[in-house]
């Protein structure tokens, strides 16, 4: 069982628009901040290990990103939002020189608010957010239009989960099986905490489905553009076989061939970097191998 840190204190701030977003601020107030996003369809308390590993020097603050846990769910969810909401949380704590933590979604979101906010980040840790390991010139054009129509034709469903879960218990297996690299009794709490009664029975997550429109406001094109930018050190951490959480979906064919060379190119835009690859994990690092991560991370804090 891994080790949770000790309760955090509770809070509901203002974001981008006024939505409220619940944030978890781990004390240690007057150490060197550190802030955790989650990626998309996630939560804050996923990254539980990590806030217990770094809350003893550093003030961890998390929060679940809008459309996300307990926080608000406008049903819009566009980058800048995303780094909006961040800027608001730093603000709002007053938190000096932080270190940017996001995995996933949230890796595009930190790497975006160093590229914007250049003088407020020491350090951006980007883990597995640098984008899939493909070549879109490895995909066929229908492909990436079929993504594309995927996504504009989302915005017209009707809001809500359509597919309850019968109990906790189904959500958990289900949880294990889309994960099984998780430690299962942090699966169990994360399904505890991450989902809310279906209004036809039984339980749903508490995620929106629209955040996956988010995509939609992204692209390889903006990022690549403003990863140059950052002025901070930047650590990117990434999955060896993260390919496989992408193939199947996105437009990704199954028979797409990864591309390590790709990512290694995108990593490379970044002014200051240096780069990590856990051969043993996947697309959800912090699942997969948190201790190593929590390693990679602690080692690198520390030699700068």
């Amino acid at each position: 069982m891994l080790e949770n840190p000790s309760s955090p204190r509770s809070l509901r701030l203002p974001g981008a628009g006024g939505i409220e977003l619940q944030v978890y601020d781990y004390g240690n107030e007057g150490a060197p901040p550190l802030v955790l996003l989650h990626g998309m369809q996630d939560l804050a308390l996923a990254f539980e290990p990590l806030a217990s590993r770094f809350s003893d020097r550093y003030r961890v603050v998390s929060f679940d990103l809008r459309g996300h846990g307990d926080s608000g769910k406008p049903g819009v969810y566009a980058l800048p939002h995303f780094v909006a909401d961040l800027h608001a949380v730093i603000f709002q704590l007053q938190l000096e020189r932080p270190v940017l933590v996001g995995h996933s979604l949230g890796g595009h979101i930190v790497s975006h608010y160093a590229a914007v906010f250049t003088d407020v980040p020491s350090v951006v840790v980007n883990i597995d957010g640098v984008g899939a390991p493909f070549r879109e010139s490895d995909m066929p054009v229908e492909n990436r239009q079929f993504r594309l129509q995927n996504g504009h034709t989302s915005l017209l469903r009707p809001a809500g989960h359509k597919r309850p879960m019968m109990d906790l218990d189904d959500g958990w297996r289900l949880y294990c099986r889309f994960h099984p690299g998780l430690d299962h009794d942090l699966a169990r709490r994360l399904v505890e905490i991450g989902t809310t009664e279906h209004p036809y029975g039984g339980l749903q997550w508490k995620w929106d489905p629209q955040v996956e429109t988010t995509g939609l406001t992204m692209s390889s094109r903006l990022s690549e553009e403003r990863w140059p930018w950052v002025a901070c050190p930047v650590l990117v951490v990434t999955g060896g076989r993260s390919a496989e959480f992408y193939r199947g979906r996105g437009g990704i064919d199954h028979d797409t061939p990864a591309a390590p060379d790709e990512i290694e190119r995108r990593v490379r835009l970044f002014r200051n970097v240096h780069h990590v690859e856990i051969p043993e994990a996947g697309h959800m690092v912090h699942f997969d191998a948190p201790e190593r991560l929590g390693e990679i991370i602690d080692a690198y804090l520390e030699a700068g």
